[in-house]
């Protein structure tokens, strides 16, 4: 506790801006995810029995963030450093979208995508269809490695395209072995991948709310395979499931990424913390990059790449996010 403590002050102390893609979230995940609820004297208390009453008292920028997140009662602090994790940080000048034309279909950012980089993709949550896969593979030259262990369904494929189907869902990294399920760390020994280059690879993954105890226990040399990362996030709107989606996206900016874009999946709603709004199934688009800038906004921006997963109800609204 003293040296995540001692960590937020230090970031607060010495003027570390509030826009910076990684820091205060990285923060916050080991800091105020063991914090009381957010009352300014619990705060002071905790504070002062870790020896740094003095420091708060001379610290003007700590008061400030104090009350800047205390603007939002009855708001946890795992949901506040979820949501701003989501913020877009890293810019792109040339989105396509990948695969279906509604439900199925990704945005990716092409400026770090070049042929001839890439040695393979890994799609998971196939459901019988991956036109993501196809198009990966016609575009790159390189095979897709596809799992799902709930429907066998072999997914069809272009003639140009590699794509190899395994009746295999994926595991968290410390789950008990069980049958039609492998670890990340299995399936990329099994491939021969154990040992590629960093950001070598391109994930995508559409699991169904598995994706957060994989993300959260998944080694980040593994992470670190992988170009870029599109994920949907499901069940945003529960917030029992907060602190170990936290842990999640921590790991996978740890890993070196940065949020590049999200769109709302409009098959299911909104949900809403305070003045703060997310889709409760997000569509997520991480890049790789050692630094993304300080350009992070405070909310989704449609492009003109992003379509309606279900083509008879509207675009969800924007999601508004927290930028402290």
């Amino acid at each position: 506790m003293r040296s995540s403590l001692n960590a937020l002050l230090f970031l607060v102390l010495n003027g570390v801006s509030a826009t910076d893609p990684h820091v205060c979230l990285l923060a916050a995940s080991t800091t105020l995810t063991k914090l009381p609820p957010l009352h300014r004297t619990g705060v002071h208390d905790i504070l002062h029995q870790e020896g740094l009453q003095q420091d708060l008292r001379s610290s003007e920028q700590l008061s400030l963030l104090l009350d800047l997140v205390s603007q939002q009662p009855g708001v946890s602090n795992a949901t506040i450093a979820l949501l701003r994790s989501f913020r877009p940080c890293a810019e792109c000048k040339q989105h396509k979208r990948y695969g279906e034309r509604h439900d199925g279909g990704y945005v990716m950012c092409d400026d770090d995508m070049q042929p001839g980089q890439l040695k393979a993709a890994y799609s998971y949550g196939i459901n019988g269809f991956d036109g993501w896969a196809n198009d990966i593979s016609q575009k790159f030259k390189i095979p897709v490695f596809e799992y799902d262990c709930t429907n066998p369904k072999v997914p069809a494929k272009c003639p140009q395209c590699d794509l190899r189907f395994k009746l295999e869902c994926i595991n968290s990294n410390t789950a008990k072995p069980r049958d039609m399920f492998a670890t990340l760390t299995q399936q990329l020994q099994r491939n021969g991948h154990s040992q590629v280059a960093q950001a070598s690879l391109l994930l995508k993954i559409d699991v169904e709310g598995a994706e957060w105890s994989v993300f959260a226990e998944e080694p980040i040399d593994n992470l670190r395979k992988f170009r870029e990362i599109i994920v949907e996030f499901h069940n945003l709107g529960d917030v029992g499931k907060h602190p170990v989606a936290l842990r999640a996206v921590h790991n996978i900016l740890s890993a070196g990424f940065a949020v590049n874009h999200i769109h709302g999946n409009n098959w299911a709603g909104e949900a809403h913390f305070g003045n703060y709004a997310i889709p409760t199934v997000l569509e997520v688009t991480y890049l790789q990059r050692s630094s993304a800038g300080s350009k992070c906004v405070d909310h989704s921006t449609l492009l003109p790449e992003d379509a309606v997963n279900n083509e008879n109800v509207k675009e969800l609204q924007a999601a508004t996010l927290p930028m402290m």
